[in-house]
């Protein structure tokens, strides 16, 4: 046997468990796309007072984001009507 026919067999032994490990690479994510794709559908499954109990700082942020858009909506609504609410005010003692 030859320097290359050695070569050629360590290589060919390389390829396969090069192959291997392609295969239990794709049998893991598999396996983890599964396990996700249960959890998902686990929390799918939760009520609202569960969810709360399960992930609470993911429901205080969701609570605080949500006011703090509220409350931001609710400024500019509010300070506009004031606005005009003034100018109406001056306008009417104004001319008197």
């Amino acid at each position: 046997m030859s320097h290359t026919d050695a070569d050629m067999e360590t290589k060919g032994h390389q390829t396969q468990v090069e192959n291997a490990y392609d295969v239990d690479e794709k049998a893991r994510y598999a396996d983890m796309k599964a396990d996700a794709v249960e959890a998902e559908n686990a929390e799918h499954r939760l009520g609202v007072i569960s969810a709360v109990k399960g992930y609470p700082m993911a429901a205080t942020w969701a609570f605080v984001f949500s006011c703090t858009i509220v409350s931001g909506v609710l400024h500019v609504m509010l300070s506009q009507s004031l606005l005009i609410l003034d100018f109406r005010f001056w306008k009417l003692t104004a001319f008197s």
